[in-house]
């Protein structure tokens, strides 16, 4: 599984427009990609511009290919031009078969 984070040049958009555009891009990544894209909302209200991205996979290389294939999409939009990426990539399989021996979830 990957997370991915993209921060966006944010100069001249108000947050009418950034809200509006933001949200048109999340919904066309999510559509095409088949990924989960949210605005991070504690940066937008900053006047700052980041989407995040999910997804799920078997394959770690495969997650990176894709991340690399929606940063330029994005960049090819009119949303902008990418100033930084933030990436987490880990192997679901891994993660699930934890030898913990037992199940650490306290509720």
């Amino acid at each position: 599984f990957g997370l991915m984070k993209l921060h966006f040049e944010s100069e001249g958009w108000t947050q009418t427009t950034l809200r509006k555009t933001g949200g048109a891009v999340c919904d066309k990544v999510s559509r095409r990609f088949k990924v989960l894209v949210r605005l991070d909302e504690r940066l937008f209200k900053a006047n700052q511009v980041a989407l995040v991205i999910a997804m799920i996979s078997g394959s770690h290389s495969a997650v990176l290919n894709r991340f690399d294939e929606i940063a330029e999409f994005c960049e090819s939009t009119d949303f902008g031009r990418v100033l930084e990426e933030e990436v987490v990539v880990d192997d679901l399989d891994a993660w699930l078969s934890d030898d913990s021996g037992g199940n650490d979830d306290e509720r």
